[in-house]
């Protein structure tokens, strides 16, 4: 199975970097689409929770994080 073809999830944390992350990921995944494709996009709510999104993810099928 090639890359473009694994199921994939993207976490971002939207309080990175004082927010910035948060404020400016939908220019930033509209620039980064080309290479990810159809991913899924997820956002962390607090501490642990990429964690826990993740392996949910995992068990769910996603193939690449």
């Amino acid at each position: 199975m090639s890359a473009d073809t694994l199921r994939t999830m993207v976490m971002i944390n939207p309080a990175a970097a004082g927010g910035a992350l948060g404020r400016r990921w939908e220019g930033l995944g509209a620039r980064l689409a080309p290479w990810l494709g159809d991913a899924e996009v997820r956002r962390s709510s607090g501490p642990g929770d990429a964690t826990v999104q993740t392996r949910r993810a995992l068990l769910d099928g996603v193939e690449q994080v």
